[in-house]
C-alpha cells in the first residue's frame, strides 16, 4: 500500500492594483485601521468606529480632510464586508 501526500495548494498571485495619488493617504489610513475590525463567530462585523476616529485624529490631517477620509474609510469598510459576505456564501454553497 502506497500513501501519497496531498500536493500543496497552489498559491494565488496577489492582484496588482493602482491608486490615484490623491487616494494614497486614505488607503494608508484604511490599512492603519486593520487592527480595528470587530469580529463575531460569523466573521467580521465592521470597524470599531471610535478606534478609526482616534487613528484619523492622530493622522495630522486637517479637520476637513479627516471628514472626507472618514467617509472614504466607511466606503472601503462596506466594500470589504460585501466581498467577505459573498466569499462566505460561496464557501457555504460548495
Amino acid at each position: 500500500m502506497r500513501i501519497e501526500a496531498d500536493p500543496a495548494p497552489a498559491r494565488e498571485e496577489p492582484e496588482v492594483f493602482h491608486l490615484w495619488p490623491e487616494n494614497v493617504r486614505t488607503w494608508g489610513l484604511f490599512l492603519e485601521c486593520s487592527s480595528q475590525w470587530r469580529t463575531s463567530m460569523d466573521g467580521r462585523e465592521g470597524l470599531d468606529l471610535p478606534g478609526v476616529e482616534i487613528i484619523l485624529r492622530r493622522s495630522g490631517l486637517p479637520r476637513d480632510r479627516r471628514d472626507q477620509a472618514w467617509h472614504d474609510i466607511m466606503a472601503m469598510q462596506f466594500a470589504c464586508l460585501e466581498v467577505w459576505a459573498n466569499r462566505r456564501s460561496e464557501r457555504e454553497r460548495d
